[in-house]
């Protein structure tokens, strides 16, 4: 299943085409975008902070990370399955892990995994700002600025490896 993603240049237009619609903050967004998907619509608009959004469509749920919120969305159901507007930092990626079959949310003081139905599975925060990540089969690597290395087991969240 496929997505097509398009950006309008304001809420009204939007607000027209979507059969859901979310707002990270009406008086903040700068940004206008629409999911659209053979099942219907969803909008999103949200306060641009220099990442693009972050979609995964896997199994009729919409997985989707932008600005400092993180939604997923049963298009089949269209309800709403998780939303977490104001993580306190921003959402970095989302990338599929085929072992487990997770989605893992990078964000910059926090990694979140969900599995493909769409429920919290476990959540890592971290004092320092992630600097750099890779998803591994069974873990996801963390590195900070001052190179200390963090690994976590994607099956539970734990430590798997600490590297100063």
């Amino acid at each position: 299943m496929e997505y097509i993603l398009k950006e309008f240049l304001s809420y009204e237009k939007l607000k027209e085409t979507a059969d859901f619609l979310f707002r990270e903050n009406e008086n903040l967004d700068n940004k206008f975008y629409l999911v659209q998907t053979k099942y219907g619509t969803l909008g999103f608009t949200y306060y641009h902070l220099g990442i693009k959004p972050s979609i995964i469509l896997r199994n009729g749920i919409l997985f989707m990370g932008f600005g400092t919120s993180i939604i997923i969305y049963n298009i089949f159901q269209k309800n709403l399955l998780y939303k977490i507007t104001d993580t306190m930092h921003i959402v970095y990626e989302l990338q599929y892990n085929s072992y487990f079959e997770y989605i893992v949310c990078i964000c910059e003081l926090c990694i979140l995994t969900f599995n493909s139905k769409g429920k919290l599975l476990w959540e890592n925060g971290v004092q320092d700002p992630i600097y750099d990540y890779k998803i591994k089969e069974k873990s996801v690597e963390i590195q900070f600025e001052d190179k200390t290395i963090l690994s976590l087991s994607l099956d539970n969240g734990g430590v798997v490896f600490f590297k100063k």
